[in-house]
């Protein structure tokens, strides 16, 4: 029997907001993974992408987790993106969440515990010295994985980009920044789009140029 080729697998879930926002994360997703990953290590993803609102905390965007916490050896993740942010700022949130997943995959970042307290062990290179960095002492904002992360989101960004020039999936794409932007009554930021694409009317028509 021939062996069964291994392939990204990428299953998006979302309680309310748009239905046109599944097809269009797991696209931005896919997107990402080829600018972030080797094709080999991203054929051996089982990604699972839940967009919704409850699962979150106060202030967080997203988070990414491995789906067995008793098996970290497996390449099955969970990421959670926030369902209300703008679609800009989705795709950001997206690239690095991503970027977690591919420190977990090098084994460049695991939770663990040393000398009874719990952290997470750092690598910055897969060839580099493991460090400890304790939960309890350890800033989230300068800890080095989040920073490696905050630099690799702008990969969603340049994905955002190029989707908006590609024709349909553009007019999809804005349509739904649009909506985002509508549902947040930014004034501001919904006549930057005008200028952008046109006027925006009740039928959503967008002429991208």
């Amino acid at each position: 029997m021939a062996k069964r080729k291994r392939q990204l697998r990428v299953k998006v879930l979302q309680r309310g907001g748009a239905p046109e926002a599944i097809p269009f994360v797991e696209d931005m997703t896919r997107r990402i993974v080829a600018k972030m990953f080797s094709t080999r290590m991203a054929n051996t993803l089982n990604l699972r992408i839940e967009l919704r609102c409850s699962k979150m905390k106060a202030n967080h965007r997203g988070q990414a987790q491995h789906a067995d916490i008793v098996n970290y050896k497996n390449k099955c993740y969970t990421i959670i993106v926030h369902r209300d942010l703008r679609v800009a700022q989705m795709c950001k949130t997206l690239a690095h969440e991503l970027a977690h997943i591919k420190q977990y995959v090098e084994g460049r970042l695991r939770p663990g515990s040393k000398g009874g307290e719990c952290g997470r062990f750092w690598k910055p290179t897969r060839d580099g010295s493991c460090q400890f960095f304790p939960y309890a002492t350890t800033d989230y904002w300068t800890s080095p994985w989040e920073v490696e992360a905050r630099e690799m989101s702008k990969l969603g960004s340049e994905a955002f980009e190029e989707r908006l020039a590609e024709g349909n999936a553009g007019n999809l794409t804005m349509q739904l920044e649009v909506r985002a932007v509508e549902a947040n009554a930014d004034a501001r930021e919904l006549e930057k789009l005008r200028l952008r694409c046109g006027p925006v009317g009740r039928q959503r028509v967008f002429a991208l140029s």
